[in-house]
Protein backbone atom coordinates (compact mmCIF):
# COMPACT_ATOMS: atom_id res chain seq x y z
CA UNK A 1 0.00 0.00 0.00
CA UNK A 2 1.28 3.40 -1.09
CA UNK A 3 1.50 6.30 2.12
CA UNK A 4 1.43 8.72 -0.75
CA UNK A 5 2.72 9.53 -4.62
CA UNK A 6 4.15 12.75 -5.85
CA UNK A 7 4.54 13.88 -9.13
CA UNK A 8 8.10 13.12 -10.66
CA UNK A 9 9.03 15.52 -13.14
CA UNK A 10 11.37 12.92 -15.47
CA UNK A 11 13.29 14.92 -17.93
CA UNK A 12 12.31 15.24 -21.83
CA UNK A 13 14.95 15.64 -24.64
CA UNK A 14 14.83 19.65 -23.99
CA UNK A 15 15.67 19.12 -20.10
CA UNK A 16 17.68 16.21 -20.18
CA UNK A 17 20.90 16.20 -18.75
CA UNK A 18 21.81 13.42 -21.27
CA UNK A 19 19.15 13.96 -24.44
CA UNK A 20 20.88 10.99 -26.54
CA UNK A 21 18.62 8.43 -25.55
CA UNK A 22 15.49 10.47 -26.55
CA UNK A 23 16.58 9.77 -30.28
CA UNK A 24 18.56 6.36 -29.66
CA UNK A 25 17.43 2.91 -31.67
CA UNK A 26 19.05 1.20 -29.22
CA UNK A 27 17.07 2.44 -26.21
CA UNK A 28 13.34 2.11 -25.98
CA UNK A 29 11.41 4.48 -22.84
CA UNK A 30 8.99 1.77 -20.81
CA UNK A 31 7.40 1.84 -17.39
CA UNK A 32 8.61 -0.31 -15.86
CA UNK A 33 7.87 -2.29 -12.53
CA UNK A 34 10.92 -0.63 -9.76
CA UNK A 35 10.42 -3.60 -7.69
CA UNK A 36 10.92 -6.24 -10.46
CA UNK A 37 14.20 -4.05 -12.16
CA UNK A 38 15.89 -4.42 -8.12
CA UNK A 39 14.26 -8.12 -7.45
CA UNK A 40 16.37 -9.30 -10.95
CA UNK A 41 19.56 -6.91 -10.45
CA UNK A 42 22.65 -8.00 -10.15
CA UNK A 43 25.45 -8.33 -7.17
CA UNK A 44 27.27 -5.35 -5.78
CA UNK A 45 25.41 -2.89 -8.05
CA UNK A 46 21.95 -4.32 -6.85
CA UNK A 47 19.97 -2.00 -4.40
CA UNK A 48 17.52 -2.26 -1.49
CA UNK A 49 14.35 0.44 -2.31
CA UNK A 50 13.11 0.00 0.91
CA UNK A 51 16.57 1.30 2.65
CA UNK A 52 16.85 4.80 2.49
CA UNK A 53 20.27 4.65 1.06
CA UNK A 54 19.33 1.83 -1.03
CA UNK A 55 20.96 -0.74 1.17
CA UNK A 56 24.67 -1.70 1.30
CA UNK A 57 25.14 -0.95 -2.32
CA UNK A 58 24.02 2.09 -2.08
CA UNK A 59 26.41 5.32 -2.75
CA UNK A 60 26.62 7.93 0.00
CA UNK A 61 23.72 10.68 -0.13
CA UNK A 62 22.79 9.15 -3.77
CA UNK A 63 18.92 8.24 -3.25
CA UNK A 64 18.01 10.89 -0.57
CA UNK A 65 19.78 13.74 -2.61
CA UNK A 66 17.43 12.63 -5.68
CA UNK A 67 14.28 12.26 -3.63
CA UNK A 68 15.20 16.03 -2.01
CA UNK A 69 15.27 16.82 -6.16
CA UNK A 70 11.98 15.50 -7.04
CA UNK A 71 10.25 16.86 -3.79
CA UNK A 72 11.29 20.53 -5.12
CA UNK A 73 10.14 19.52 -8.36
CA UNK A 74 13.28 19.13 -10.37
CA UNK A 75 13.90 17.40 -13.50
CA UNK A 76 15.71 14.27 -13.58
CA UNK A 77 16.71 11.92 -16.86
CA UNK A 78 15.18 8.28 -16.39
CA UNK A 79 17.34 5.54 -15.51
CA UNK A 80 18.82 3.69 -18.42
CA UNK A 81 18.66 -0.47 -17.74
CA UNK A 82 19.35 -3.44 -19.99
CA UNK A 83 19.26 -7.40 -19.70
CA UNK A 84 22.13 -8.94 -18.89
CA UNK A 85 22.37 -12.60 -21.07
CA UNK A 86 25.44 -14.16 -19.56
CA UNK A 87 24.02 -13.36 -15.80
CA UNK A 88 20.28 -13.20 -16.55
CA UNK A 89 19.76 -10.22 -14.47
CA UNK A 90 19.02 -6.42 -15.39
CA UNK A 91 21.79 -3.77 -15.03
CA UNK A 92 21.65 -0.11 -14.42
CA UNK A 93 23.75 2.05 -16.74
CA UNK A 94 22.76 4.88 -15.28
CA UNK A 95 19.82 5.97 -12.73
CA UNK A 96 19.52 3.29 -10.07
CA UNK A 97 19.36 5.70 -7.26
CA UNK A 98 16.78 7.48 -8.71
CA UNK A 99 15.02 4.48 -8.96
CA UNK A 100 14.95 4.05 -5.27
CA UNK A 101 13.79 7.73 -4.84
CA UNK A 102 10.79 7.09 -6.68
CA UNK A 103 10.26 4.23 -5.32
CA UNK A 104 10.64 5.84 -1.66
CA UNK A 105 8.37 8.38 -3.27
CA UNK A 106 5.59 6.13 -3.75
CA UNK A 107 5.75 4.66 -7.40
CA UNK A 108 5.56 1.34 -8.30
CA UNK A 109 6.18 2.09 -12.12
CA UNK A 110 8.36 4.43 -13.87
CA UNK A 111 9.70 5.73 -17.16
CA UNK A 112 13.10 3.86 -17.78
CA UNK A 113 15.64 3.75 -21.13
CA UNK A 114 15.35 -0.23 -21.73
CA UNK A 115 18.50 -1.19 -24.19
CA UNK A 116 16.53 -3.09 -27.26
CA UNK A 117 19.18 -5.69 -27.17
CA UNK A 118 17.75 -8.84 -25.55
CA UNK A 119 14.28 -6.89 -24.94
CA UNK A 120 12.07 -9.64 -25.40
CA UNK A 121 14.66 -11.43 -22.19
CA UNK A 122 13.74 -8.20 -20.02
CA UNK A 123 10.40 -8.16 -20.21
CA UNK A 124 9.90 -11.81 -19.46
CA UNK A 125 11.16 -11.03 -15.91
CA UNK A 126 10.13 -7.12 -16.03
CA UNK A 127 7.00 -5.89 -15.91
CA UNK A 128 6.26 -3.06 -18.12
CA UNK A 129 3.12 -0.51 -19.00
Amino acid sequence: MKLYEIDLNWANKQNAQNPRNFGDRNYVLLNCNIEDVFNNGSGDFKLDPHDNLGGKNGIGQRAPNAKAHFQSGGAMDPPEVGYNPYQKTVDFTNGRHRAVAAFQLGHEYIPMFVSTSNIDKFKQIIRTK
